[in-house]
Formats: C-alpha cells, sequence, structure tokens
C-alpha cells in the first residue's frame, strides 16, 4: 500500500512525501519513506503522533489506510498554515 502525494506540474510530490506499508514484508521493513526502508518512530513523528504505541493503537483501532490518510492531512495542514 503507497500513499502519495498529488503531483505539481513538474512532476515531484506537493509535500515532497511518498510513505509506503508493505504488510507481507519483515517487521523491521514494512514502512518505507520516499523509497527507502524507514524505522517506525519516523513514520509515526511524521504523521503528527507522540509515541510509536499511540500510532500502533490507532493502527489497531482504525486500520491502516485512515491512519496514514489522517496523518497526511495533519501534514498537509501543517505545511499550508
Amino acid at each position: 500500500m503507497r500513499f502519495s502525494e498529488p503531483k505539481s506540474k513538474v512532476g515531484k510530490s506537493m509535500l515532497g512525501v511518498d510513505i509506503g506499508y508493505y504488510a507481507n514484508n519483515r517487521n523491521t521493513s514494512r514502512w518505507f519513506l520516499n523509497g527507502e526502508s524507514a524505522p517506525l518512530p519516523k513514520i509515526a513523528e511524521l504523521l503528527g503522533y507522540s509515541s510509536v504505541s499511540q500510532f500502533k493503537l490507532a493502527m489497531q483501532q482504525y486500520g491502516v489506510a485512515l491512519v496514514l490518510s489522517k496523518g497526511l492531512d495533519k501534514l498537509r495542514e501543517s505545511n499550508n498554515g
């Protein structure tokens, strides 16, 4: 599952963020940031969670798709405001 920001006219992501989650990979390499493997604390921080446990709880309650969508919305709002 990849979540990419819309592209600008020159082809770059508007936020410069491309987050990938691959559930079938082993636990340490499920998350990717801009095409490179990223640790879970980095992803949680980027999406606006104060701790990894808070991020994991949100994933259990709401699912990966909703957590990533809401996180990217928060990131977009912080960049616009």
